[in-house]
């Protein structure tokens, strides 16, 4: 469950057929004065607090239909091939992505991810990379994320948001071979 403001935050989950969007508008379930500026301490944590009880989300108010959504790179699956963009750059300089591990697995193993011109090895954890070398992982937001052991993606690849992401099957020179007859 997540609790915050109808302004686009929760635009990479809306798409999502199993979630719902409740108003905060029940009265009973906000702080006893509610001001026009912190509406963090007066509604949302309230409503998360009541939420932790085991308050249903619909005794909030009514559902939300039209929710506010912001521009979102769209992911491309095509054979063989995911293409998205980088969403965000966090503090240490890793690349997240629009590109979520489900659309990674449907590719099976052997994948290669492309960041601009550089192409990057799919580890399972930082620790798997050298120090300074980059590479790519699902992160914990369970999105794709580029980065370097003890060092910015960001700096080392010149990328930043709105950098496309293609992730691809490798193909061993048996197959390429084997294709082409």
């Amino acid at each position: 469950m997540f609790v915050g403001p109808d302004n686009g935050l929760f635009t990479p989950f809306l798409d999502d057929p199993r979630l719902r969007a409740f108003e905060l508008s029940a009265a009973e379930f906000r702080g006893t004065a509610v001001s026009r500026t912190f509406h963090g301490r007066d509604i949302f944590a309230p409503a998360a607090a009541h939420l932790a009880r085991g308050i249903e989300p619909a005794r909030f108010g009514s559902i939300v239909t039209d929710p506010v959504r912001l521009a979102w790179p769209e992911v491309r699956v095509s054979e063989g091939r995911v293409g998205g963009a980088v969403v965000h750059v966090d503090r240490f300089g890793n690349l997240v992505t629009s590109i979520h591990a489900d659309a990674i697995a449907s590719l099976g193993s052997g994948v290669a991810v492309r960041v601009a011109v550089k192409s990057l090895p799919l580890v399972r954890t930082y620790g798997d990379l050298g120090r300074g070398d980059p590479g790519a992982l699902v992160g914990s937001s369970n999105r794709l994320e580029i980065a370097v052991n003890a060092g910015s993606a960001a700096r080392a690849l010149k990328a930043g948001r709105g950098t496309p992401v293609v992730v691809s099957r490798t193909w061993s020179a048996e197959r390429r071979a084997r294709r082409r007859t």
